[in-house]
């Protein structure tokens, strides 16, 4: 009778064991399976968006708000914030040379960026900084081949006009020449 009452409180207790096993696992996968709510992540292509509907002026507010705090506190996202307004064709401080070299100062990865949607807009950025960068210097390289050729033109239209004075000055003298052998016949 030993053994039966034996038998019975050990299957209890690993019963027991079992159950608290149970409803340990259901509370730790409980933790996980409840989702944690995401930091918001700063949205760089959100914030390039709403730069481009600020007027003159409010763009020269928001410039400065940015590099007063970048003044005093060195932040990257405020320092990327700056580096858009200088690649927007309409910012006051409009300069792709300055928005490509303040871009190439940060390692492009997703975690310093935030996300992969901040990643493949400043990646997006960056290529088409390069792509107006290599057109601003065909256009300087065309500008610099047409002003030379124009140099050379205003060079030959120079001694052109010399020439046609010169020679202006010899058929003057020959009239004169021709007026004094005629008056002498």
């Amino acid at each position: 009778m030993l053994l039966p009452n034996f038998t019975h409180s050990l299957n209890s207790a690993f019963a027991c064991k079992n159950l608290l096993c149970g409803l340990l696992l259901t509370l730790l996968t409980a933790c996980q399976i409840t989702p944690q709510s995401p930091i918001p992540v700063f949205s760089y292509s959100s914030y390039y968006l709403w730069l481009k509907t600020l007027t003159q002026a409010e763009l020269t507010i928001e410039i400065n708000k940015q590099k007063n705090i970048i003044s005093s506190q060195k932040d990257q996202k405020s320092s990327i914030k700056l580096m858009l307004a200088h690649s927007l064709p309409s910012s006051p401080i409009y300069q792709p040379y300055q928005a490509k070299t303040m871009l190439n100062q940060y390692t492009i990865s997703s975690a310093n960026f935030g996300n992969e949607a901040n990643l493949a807009f400043l990646l997006l950025l960056k290529d088409q900084l390069n792509a107006q960068l290599l057109l601003i210097e065909k256009h300087k390289a065309t500008h610099k081949k047409k002003q030379q050729e124009v140099d050379k033109l205003q060079k030959e239209l120079t001694h052109l006009t010399i020439q046609l004075e010169l020679l202006a000055l010899q058929l003057e003298q020959l009239k004169n020449i021709e007026k004094n052998i005629n008056q002498h016949n």
